[in-house]
């Protein structure tokens, strides 16, 4: 597969680049960008009339944000969503401990690190990723939602309803808005509410549920 990101020198996008190079074709200048180049992965704080990216656009290339290329990337995969505007990164760790624990081997890609582990791609039937403000296009196949707040409502909104159908729905039962955000989403998806107790019991249970019981978009 052949990659060309767009990206500024102080990317945050340096992680997943430096993984993808494992396995990948990556290239970053301009004069590598060809028609034989399978996606553009450009950064979101990038302006529309950057140069690089209109040379994409002119060329006809596949161009996409990088979440929407962690979605085309593991489309074919089980992919556990973890978002929330607070709790996430609590919620991220103690998954990521679980699979370690239930010996569950997962792909992951997390904004910063936790624990010392930001991004891995392997040939797994799991992948873990932090979803942020565009979490709804990754439609999950597993999402879990720790919390939210008000200003962020619909954006949650939308995360739910972009599930896949079939998939499953995990959220914060102490949370009253995100309750009755949950409560008025009539999605084709199981629904589970989690106290702080519950949550690892839960994911044991998920780490070994059949994949064919869920359904891939």
């Amino acid at each position: 597969m052949n990659i060309h990101f767009i990206v500024a020198p102080s990317t945050h996008l340096r992680p997943l680049m430096a993984e993808l190079h494992k396995r990948h074709h990556i290239t970053t200048l301009p004069e590598e960008m060809t028609a034989t180049i399978d996606y553009v992965v450009v950064d979101p704080h990038l302006s529309h009339t950057h140069p690089d990216l209109l040379q994409a656009q002119h060329l006809g290339l596949n161009i996409l944000s990088p979440t929407s290329f962690l979605y085309e990337y593991f489309k074919h995969k089980t992919r556990v969503v973890i978002t929330g505007n607070k709790g996430r990164k609590e919620v991220l760790a103690k998954v990521l401990h679980t699979m370690d624990f239930c010996n569950q081997p997962v792909s992951y890609y997390f904004e910063s690190p936790i624990e010392g582990k930001q991004v891995h791609f392997a040939d797994t039937e799991f992948v873990l990723i932090e979803g942020n403000e565009e979490g709804a296009i990754l439609h999950p196949t597993v999402a879990l939602i720790s919390d939210i707040i008000e200003e962020n409502k619909d954006i949650y909104k939308q995360f739910i309803e972009g599930i896949t159908k079939g998939g499953i729905l995990i959220y914060n039962e102490e949370d009253l808005l995100l309750n009755e955000l949950v409560g008025n989403n009539e999605s084709p998806i199981r629904k589970m509410e989690y106290g702080t107790l519950r949550l690892k019991l839960i994911m044991v249970r998920l780490t070994s549920l059949p994949r064919r019981r869920i359904a891939l978009r």
